[in-house]
């Protein structure tokens, strides 16, 4: 019973910290992202 309670919370607190780590990557994504969008655009424009 108490093994299982264990385990649970541990679950959880990997899970949290998958998620957390993954709003970090998108959180350092976002701003390349946008920023290759832009230059993307600023190349498309006809000079």
């Amino acid at each position: 019973m108490i093994g299982g309670q264990d385990e649970d919370s541990r679950g959880k607190r990997s899970l949290a910290r998958k998620s957390t780590d993954v709003s970090q990557a998108v959180q350092l994504m976002y701003p390349i992202c946008s920023s290759l969008d832009w230059i993307h655009f600023v190349m498309s424009q006809p000079l």
